[in-house]
């Protein structure tokens, strides 16, 4: 499980405020993902999933609100494309981080998927650590401030660093395992460096902290497929769920892989 922690680490580097104000609204993309769940456009949805993730790494820190918004529509995407039990874990983010939050164009069938979440079980609590240390810049889990490393219930959750402005400069969604200690390598995303070399080549950050992000929450369902095929009852779903999993691997690697370019291209050129 160790092994695939750090794929769960991928981020998007900012860092001043002229980056700041090209970053994208993470208000906007959400609502319009919410749109297109309700207009039944899911691969609309799932495309604004990962550009509001990378928004989170340069915009101001987000609101408990946003994060939960954020994590029922992907509850409620993925529900809807047949995967209750990774929809599961994004009801239970949400519904951890705000519990009164909840869109009701959804409607009631959503609504009970989301509120089974809720009341269900997540396994013993963990922690999230920083590695390196981010120094004089804030962690921040599920939009609060928090000392690092910190205690964190098992699931999904937004993990952000702020620069001393404020601003975010990091952002990840991590999975933290039942139990265990989650170790979130924030290096070398989180530097010291000249504020102005920043922002040279912007589009290399964007499509660089946008493809890391996506190999994230791809690294995240290819996780999941792991107790998936632990519970399974019968051959058929134990193939499937192998199936699955390959498919997100081979997402994650694809994706890291252009995500690592783009970024090494940004602090090299």
């Amino acid at each position: 499980m160790r092994a695939a922690l750090p794929l769960l680490a991928a981020g998007l580097v900012a860092g001043n405020s002229a980056w700041a104000q090209d970053c994208p609204l993470p208000d906007h993309l959400i609502q319009e993902a919410e749109t297109a769940i309700v207009d039944g456009r899911q691969d609309v949805a799932a495309e604004r999933f990962i550009e509001v993730q990378a928004a989170f790494g340069c915009s101001e820190p987000a609101t408990v609100e946003q994060i939960a918004r954020m994590w029922n529509a992907e509850g409620a995407r993925l529900h809807l494309s047949g995967d209750p039990t990774t929809a599961a874990d994004a009801f239970a983010a949400a519904a951890r981080v705000s519990p009164m939050t909840w869109n009701a164009d959804f409607g009631p069938e959503l609504k009970a998927a989301r509120d089974t979440a809720a009341a269900a079980g997540r396994g013993a609590g963990g922690a999230v650590q920083l590695e390196p240390d981010p120094g004089e810049f804030q962690s921040v889990l599920d939009g609060q401030e928090v000392d690092n490393p910190t205690p964190a219930s098992s699931g999904l959750h937004l993990v952000q660093v702020l620069d001393t402005d404020g601003l975010s400069l990091y952002g990840t969604v991590v999975y933290v395992p039942p139990g265990e200690e989650l170790v979130v390598d924030t290096g070398p995303l989180v530097t010291r460096v000249d504020p102005n070399a920043k922002q040279r080549r912007p589009w290399l950050l964007i499509a660089g902290g946008t493809a890391l992000v996506g190999a994230g929450g791809a690294a995240a369902l290819a996780l999941r497929q792991t107790q998936v095929m632990n519970e399974a009852s019968t051959v058929g779903a134990l193939d499937d769920a192998l199936g699955r999993q390959k498919l997100w691997n081979a997402v994650t690697w694809s994706a890291a892989g252009v995500g690592g370019v783009c970024l090494g291209l940004h602090f090299v050129l």
